[in-house]
């Protein structure tokens, strides 16, 4: 608060956010997450060091303890981001089609492509394989994908009386056959998504319609 002379007082004045301010910070952001990116790719989350990710990004070292703190929270951040786009791409694949069995096909598919476009992302997985999969179950971004398949399956599935337990559970299933198909990739840099989509499209959707009908 302000004084002017006079027994009223006078809020003071805040300065408005600077959009070349917020423009910086993202583009640290972004700076710090693609040189964690490297390490990650490099040394995996364990032998990765707070040094390595700043002589990659080309930031001070304040810098980075400023924005993360640790090289743990940019890899969630890392994740979380590769969750959310999975999340858009594969609802948008799953939009394509109205049963469950081409929506999986497609939806898979799309993954698969999604992150073999990823530079890096073959030795990103393999050096990560444990810290990816227990921090992908149970992630915010990935029960919003669980919401997202809940209303898919009641749409690609007319006629199934399922609980909501039931559908939990399969929206669920759906996630963790998505994630092994992708941690379990391999070397192979000839990879047919469209195949791998189909053999754990098949796998699941078995069993899915050995449940009863009404």
């Amino acid at each position: 608060m302000i004084r002017d002379g006079s027994s009223a007082m006078t809020p003071a004045r805040k300065l408005r956010p600077s959009k070349k301010r917020e423009a910086t910070a993202q583009q640290t952001h972004e700076r710090i997450r693609a040189g964690a990116w490297q390490s990650f790719v490099q040394y995996g989350l364990e032998g990765a060091t707070v040094s390595a990710i700043v002589r990659a990004s080309g930031i001070s070292t304040g810098t980075f303890y400023n924005y993360y703190g640790t090289k743990e929270a940019v890899f969630d951040r890392i994740l979380e981001d590769l969750t959310q786009d999975i999340r858009t791409i594969s609802a948008e694949a799953r939009a394509r089609a109205d049963d469950l069995e081409t929506m999986l096909r497609l939806s898979y598919a799309a993954l698969l492509d999604y992150i073999l476009g990823l530079d890096g992302a073959r030795a990103f997985i393999a050096m990560n394989q444990h810290h990816i999969r227990s921090r992908l179950y149970g992630a915010s971004g990935s029960e919003g994908i669980v919401q997202d398949l809940r209303g898919d399956i009641a749409r690609g599935m007319p006629g199934h009386a399922l609980s909501s337990s039931e559908t939990d559970l399969i929206a669920r299933l759906i996630i963790s056959n998505g994630i092994e198909a992708v941690l379990l990739l391999g070397d192979d840099a000839e990879t047919d998504t469209a195949k791998v989509a189909d053999l754990v499209t098949g796998l699941l959707i078995g069993g899915i319609h050995g449940m009863r009908a009404e």
